[in-house]
């Protein structure tokens, strides 16, 4: 790169566009708020920039120089084709190409990809939505810009300096098939006396006993009750469920949303359960990008169902 062009100041551009163009310096200036002393520092700024008085006084009047008439018409082209790809590309999704990636559970895919898909499909198809399971190495992942955001309730986030935006609030009940009655309510040892599916995130705790880290509570049921088998995946649940006399505890937006689909229902669980906030998280290197923002926005339109 030119040693001239990686030294100048590209912020300059602009009231050299003017300058050139009004040919006055105090014209200039209040293109852009400028007092006639700061516009004149702009104008010596450039002068040394460019080795060339630029403008010159010829009686009253100020005139550009041989080099100034040169650069007036490159100098207008270069901040058009400036404004072109700040607007086109970054305010625009129709433009837009590439991937945009989100990490998160399968339960919370099912019920936001739906929507969110169409809004994509319609406003940005150049665009495609790349989502992942969440792994011991999301957050990570996150920070090294592999993905670019994760859609997790916080206890599992171990990153204070990320964003986030609240989503959602969900909460723990118990599936069964219908044609197995549910064992009664908050009738602990009943529950225990059934086989259950249980899930579990892959998280560092891989190999020990099943757990959520959601909360405690939910932690000690599943690792306290007889599981007969441990998925990986949440909408599974309801269908290992189907038809058995086992049980699960399932989300209930998920569980309303299977049940249009298969023979369950649910009932609450023996114990209470604390609730379930589920919360965006991003770099905050992102949060400022447009395109960043509007898919984000994006996001959150998608979840507004779930907020009632």
């Amino acid at each position: 790169m030119n040693e001239h062009l990686r030294r100048f100041n590209l912020n300059l551009l602009p009231i050299l566009d003017a300058l050139l163009d009004t040919r006055n310096v105090t014209r200039a200036g209040e293109r852009f708020d400028l007092t006639q002393p700061a516009a004149s520092a702009a104008l010596a700024k450039l002068r040394a920039a460019f080795g060339d008085e630029l403008l010159v006084p010829v009686g009253r009047d100020l005139r550009l120089t041989p080099k100034a008439e040169r650069i007036r018409e490159p100098v207008r082209q270069l901040l058009e084709l400036l404004e072109t790809a700040f607007q086109s590309n970054d305010l625009d999704p129709a433009g837009w190409s590439g991937e945009f990636i989100m990490a998160t559970a399968d339960a919370v895919a099912a019920l936001v990809l739906p929507s969110l898909i169409d809004k994509l499909d319609k406003v940005a198809p150049g665009l495609t939505l790349r989502v992942t399971n969440i792994t011991r190495s999301s957050v990570s992942n996150l920070r090294s810009e592999d993905i670019d955001m994760i859609v997790a309730p916080p206890q599992i986030i171990d990153d204070a300096a990320l964003m986030s935006r609240r989503l959602f609030s969900d909460r723990f009940v118990v599936v069964h098939s219908k044609d197995h009655p549910p064992p009664p309510q908050h009738e602990l040892s009943e529950y225990m006396k059934r086989g259950h599916i249980a899930t579990v995130i892959d998280a560092p705790h891989i190999g020990g006993p099943p757990r959520s880290y959601f909360s405690a509570e939910i932690d000690q049921l599943r690792s306290t009750q007889r599981n007969v088998a441990v998925v990986p995946y949440y909408s599974l649940l309801p269908l290992l469920v189907s038809g058995t006399s086992r049980l699960a505890l399932v989300q209930e937006r998920l569980a309303k949303r299977l049940m249009e689909f298969l023979p369950v229902s649910y009932v609450d669980p023996p114990s209470p359960l604390p609730p379930l906030d589920l919360h965006m998280f991003w770099s905050p290197k992102y949060n400022d990008d447009p395109r960043h923002v509007w898919l984000r926005n994006s996001v959150f339109e998608a979840c507004e169902p779930y907020r009632t």
